[in-house]
């Protein structure tokens, strides 16, 4: 992979699992073109200076719960041209900084509607990009 200033590039690079060796002072990664299907709970531990993940084109169909667990500065995950049908809820734990996460998903399901409120009360911006929300559990608190 390439890096440079808090710049990792593994864009394109037929990767599809995220290895160790990633430096922890890494703020943007860009993963974009690979081969993921599954993001793997805490597939990105240590990596607590990421602030924007790209995932884009990466063949992404799930993202398991805690995958994002102690992503404290994350605050933008790019998801465009993936498999993705559904995310839980639970697979965005640990996102408090997240600002942006483009795009939403086609739908979101939630065991319990209180993360779900606490996620999106803290969320900045959704972009559906011509994608239908078909199911958002009820909202109450």
């Amino acid at each position: 992979f390439n890096h440079q200033n808090g710049i990792v590039d593994c864009s394109n690079k037929l990767i599809n699992n995220v290895t160790e060796n990633i430096p922890p002072i890494a703020e943007k990664f860009y993963l974009d073109g690979n081969d993921l299907v599954y993001i793997k709970s805490a597939i990105f531990i240590g990596l607590y200076q990421l602030k924007t993940l790209y995932l884009n084109r990466s063949g992404i169909e799930v993202i398991q719960p805690n995958s994002f667990v102690n992503l404290t500065k994350l605050e933008n995950i790019y998801l465009n041209q993936n498999s993705l049908t559904c995310v839980d809820v639970e697979s965005l734990n640990g996102l408090v900084s997240l600002k942006l996460l483009l795009p939403l998903v086609l739908q979101i399901l939630s065991a319990s509607p209180l993360p779900l409120i606490t996620f999106l009360s803290l969320l900045f911006q959704i972009k559906l990009q011509n994608r239908l929300l078909y199911d958002l559990p009820h909202l109450s608190s």
